[in-house]
């Protein structure tokens, strides 16, 4: 189960619970607190969105709202998972935060955040082996994941999201049995500012339609 991250008496800041609200309370009391006034400048914003994210989440938030790639879509908020870590946690000692969710009781919360930092090493690793696997072709997959993040408001792709367009790619080399057929597709396609891999499919498929025919 994923943590979740609450705002302490929340009731302060939400004035209805019969129903959702398009904004909550934003006490002025709170620019008083010596927490805020400690924040950097750049991370004064950071209270407001948590606010914000309690409003829609019913103050239980997901943590992957916190994933920098995230933050950046949804408020044009730039700083690394690293350093909105360190303000989760310092604003939970802070007693502005919580992480004791109901969701979260049971749960060894450092275990999980543990796998989950396991989980993202083994991803990178395994990135990094695709393209890897990818011999003479490397800088045409990168080129086809650019493409792809181009597509993206942050101009980004997730781990995961790499991992899974190049598991689509090697699925794809796999089915066509012929390297430089595959290479001629990919080529096609990047050259063409396209990142798809239905696009990849379909050039395959056409050319080997047309061998048979002859």
């Amino acid at each position: 189960m994923e943590k979740v991250i609450s705002v302490q008496n929340w009731e302060k800041y939400q004035a209805r619970k019969d129903k959702d609200l398009p904004w909550c309370k934003l006490w002025g009391a709170l620019f008083d607190k010596s927490w805020m006034k400690d924040l950097p400048n750049d991370d004064k914003f950071f209270p407001l969105i948590i606010l914000d994210l309690s409003r829609k989440y019913g103050n239980e938030i997901p943590e992957e709202n916190f994933f920098e790639i995230n933050l950046y879509r949804d408020y044009g908020y730039k700083v690394s998972t690293k350093n909105v870590n360190l303000l989760l946690k310092a604003l939970i000692n802070k007693g502005f935060l919580s992480d004791k969710c109901p969701t979260n009781v049971g749960l060894d919360i450092d275990k999980i955040r543990l796998d989950k930092d396991k989980e993202e090493d083994k991803r990178i690793s395994q990135i990094s082996n695709l393209l890897i696997s990818f011999n003479g072709l490397q800088d045409k997959i990168k080129a086809y994941l650019e493409i792809n993040a181009s597509k993206n408001k942050t101009k980004l792709l997730s781990s995961k999201r790499q991992q899974t367009l190049l598991l689509e790619l090697v699925n794809s080399r796999d089915r066509c049995a012929d390297e430089t057929l595959f290479k001629f597709a990919v080529e096609q396609t990047v050259g063409r500012g396209i990142a798809n891999i239905g696009y990849i499919n379909a050039i395959i498929k056409n050319k080997k339609t047309q061998v048979i025919e002859k």
